[in-house]
């Protein structure tokens, strides 16, 4: 809500700087820490960074591109965005063992910072116009005009609650695989990684659906692999028949369609 003003009163490119300049910051800070406090405070730094990139990306896809183009691209995109969490597990966990948890944020602080290097000497502007930086109200009215069109509120509601609820999961994943099926906490980055793999076969049918098929109809598709890989999950709860695969299983389901629909529903809205 923030990132979004400011790139369009001083366009993406120094935004995302200024973005992903926050997220190094945050990573520098958490490296001496000495306190949870201390370490939540520049977490939360890190967070107010790194959701720039992530918003800012987006909207660099919705400038340069339209319709099932930026389907394609935003595609592209996710596959990149779920690859990360999927392998990030497995190497900060040997870097952790190897080298101490510090260390992760080290080679992230060294990784991002060529990142922006790379960016501030390669990436141009995409944002072909300029617009006056809105007051608070103006921000708020704004926002409600687009609360009120039927089909922003749909796409939007589909894309949070079908993107919210995987981190749930993950979330959850080493108290279920843990506690309640008694495996080993080394197995649950490979379920977890399998469950991940689900969003980038989404995102590719996506792209590969591009064109083909409506935006409304491949978000609704993706809608409702959600809806039965959830539904699915819950009967298996419900009746306490709940093993490796009765969970990976519904969530491999529910992250294909997850991956279907998020490319969809940006371009929509």
């Amino acid at each position: 809500m923030i990132y979004g003003p400011l790139s369009d009163r001083f366009g993406r490119r120094p935004v995302l700087l200024v973005s992903l300049a926050l997220y190094v910051l945050g990573l520098v800070l958490a490296i001496p820490v000495a306190s949870v406090g201390a370490l939540i405070g520049a977490r939360v730094l890190q967070s107010l960074g790194a959701c720039g990139a992530l918003v800012l990306g987006r909207a660099m896809v919705r400038d340069s591109s339209t319709g099932e183009d930026a389907v394609r691209r935003l595609a592209a995109v996710m596959i990149a965005m779920t690859m990360t969490p999927a392998i990030a597990p497995a190497i900060g966990g040997a870097i952790s063992g190897w080298l101490g948890w510090r260390a992760i944020f080290a080679l992230l602080a060294i990784i991002v910072t060529s990142l922006l290097a790379f960016i501030a000497f390669t990436l141009p502007e995409t944002a072909r116009t300029r617009l006056a930086l809105p007051g608070l109200r103006s921000i708020i009215i704004n926002y409600g005009r687009l609360l009120a069109v039927p089909s922003f509120r749909y796409y939007l509601l589909a894309g949070t609650f079908c993107t919210t609820s995987i981190y749930a999961l993950l979330t959850a994943s080493p108290f279920i695989f843990v506690n309640v099926l008694h495996r080993t906490i080394g197995e649950v980055g490979l379920y977890c990684m399998v469950v991940i793999g689900g969003i980038t076969v989404g995102a590719a049918l996506a792209r590969k659906l591009a064109g083909k098929v409506s935006l409304r109809n491949a978000a609704m598709t993706g809608s409702l692999c959600c809806l039965l890989g959830a539904s699915v999950f819950l009967v298996f709860e419900l009746s306490h028949l709940l093993t490796v695969l009765t969970v990976v299983a519904p969530m491999v389901l529910y992250s294909v369609g997850m991956g279907l629909m998020s490319p969809n529903a940006v371009p929509g809205s």
